[in-house]
């Protein structure tokens, strides 16, 4: 008889939602500020609001998030959109919105730091507060159908828009270590400790010994740095006069507080190499912020400031507005600086006229750094000269499209040209870099070995390049 009971009034619970469904809906617009959790007991309140149903029986419901994100923004300020296009310096208060949201929720709801992880960012928050400050490049798209590739990656995916295109979220691997779960720095377990300094850790396991490799060669480093700086730039904050990282987190300005952003290290008194210059202390910032796709709840989100695919943004930049400022608009050629020509060398990368001290070290006002699709072309000359190649080739194969073709005009010439160096560049990384740095057996393992009897342009829509 009890099974009967149970069985009957699971079919009336559900009867009644599908009786209500339309009022529910009609009335979603009709919401409370109450933030006291649902009752165990309070399961209708969940399915008549399509709300993920937490252990114990509480759900989070869309007029606690609204409440939650209300407080959080007026505990922020203001939140001011992007002027244009949206730069990482206005996605972070956002970011810093929703994680303040999912806090309060946390706390009201008693959430573990595994329900927040795994549980939290299910929440549908599409018929809440959160959606109105949504990002376009976070939020349901639909793409235009187009010869080329887009600057900024979206569109990759025609299934999933958003996913690997700039200024997303990383995907993780494994669960973050937040203390609370969220968002604040890893600590001891242990009740009093301390971790471990992470310079001692660092200087310790990474010693500088010389190890000489007979198969793969100086360029096979300076490749990996190139495909790195390809696809991976984790938003940080800048200065926003020379928009490199801030130095002010070791020793602030008098009167000025510290920025929220500031993880600054200290360094050993006995460290081998910075106690002969009486340095006890390393500039760090944590990262930026960001937010999901659609804008879901969750712990804290570092974000890309580059695409997640390989489209040599190193070359051709990771918007339009970069792309075009490297464009010399004549028969698809990027820009050069051929200041040399007349001692018969070939022509250099351009000089970094505009924020001229963003990722680069002068000497003189009048010394100029060099421009690139990507801001660190100027970390070492190794790197540079892999950018100088790829920008040569670039208009060395546009100049032979050009003879090849001479009624094209300069878009066409540059796109094309662009979609064969970023044809070069992956058959390089997976036919010559990747076979040396992994094995092919574990290529093989990983479904990364290029195929050789069939040309495809197929990709998996369900795997992120995040």
């Amino acid at each position: 008889m009890s099974s009967y009971f149970v069985v009957s009034a699971q079919i009336i619970l559900i009867t009644l939602c599908l009786l209500t469904k339309t009022e529910a809906k009609f009335n979603a617009q009709k919401r409370s500020r109450s933030l006291v959790p649902t009752r165990p007991d309070s399961r209708l309140n969940c399915l008549l609001n399509d709300l993920l149903q937490f252990p114990g029986g509480s759900c989070i419901t869309h007029q606690a998030v609204d409440a939650a994100f209300e407080s959080a923004l007026a505990a922020r300020g203001i939140l001011r959109g992007p002027v244009g296009e949206w730069e990482p310096e206005d996605i972070a208060p956002l970011g810093d919105v929703i994680l303040d949201t999912a806090r309060i929720l946390a706390r009201t709801y008693k959430l573990s730091a595994e329900e927040i992880w795994t549980l939290l960012p299910k929440v549908d928050v599409g018929e809440t507060l959160v959606a109105k400050y949504c990002p376009d490049f976070a939020s349901p798209m639909t793409c235009v159908p187009g010869r080329y590739r887009r600057h900024d990656g979206l569109c990759n995916n025609l299934r999933f828009p958003t996913w690997g295109a700039t200024r997303t979220a990383f995907a993780r691997l494994v669960p973050p270590a937040y203390s609370d779960g969220l968002g604040a720095p890893r600590v001891s377990r242990i009740p009093g400790g301390s971790l471990p300094n992470p310079r001692r850790v660092s200087s310790s396991i990474h010693r500088d010994k010389g190890y000489h490799d007979h198969a793969i060669t100086l360029f096979g480093i300076a490749w990996g740095q190139f495909m790195d700086h390809d696809f991976t730039l984790t938003a940080t904050p800048l200065d926003p006069l020379t928009r490199n990282e801030p130095e002010v987190c070791c020793h602030p300005p008098p009167g000025v507080p510290k920025d929220p952003h500031c993880l600054e290290i200290t360094i050993p008194k006995d460290d081998r190499f910075y106690k002969l210059y009486g340095q006890s202390c390393l500039e760090f910032v944590r990262a930026f912020s960001g937010v999901r796709q659609d804008c879901k709840l969750g712990p804290r989100a570092p974000f890309n400031i580059l695409a997640g695919v390989i489209d040599v943004n190193t070359v051709y930049g990771s918007t339009d507005k970069h792309a075009r400022s490297l464009r010399s608009f004549r028969g698809g050629e990027m820009r050069m600086n051929n200041a040399f020509a007349s001692l018969g060398l070939r022509a250099l990368l351009p000089q970094k006229l505009d924020v001229p001290d963003e990722g680069c070290t002068r000497t003189s006002p009048h010394q100029y750094c060099f421009d690139a699709g990507e801001i660190r072309v100027n970390e070492q000359l190794i790197l540079t000269t892999m950018h100088t190649l790829w920008f040569r080739e670039h208009n060395r194969v546009a100049g032979r499209l050009a003879n090849l073709n001479p009624h094209w005009d300069d878009e066409t010439l540059y796109q094309e040209a662009r979609r064969i160096i970023i044809a070069e560049v992956q058959h390089i990384t997976f036919n010559e870099f990747l076979p040396l740095l992994l094995g092919k057996e574990v290529m093989a393992e990983y479904g990364l070995l290029p195929e050789k009897e069939v040309i495809t342009t197929a990709m998996t829509p369900r795997r992120t390049p995040a």
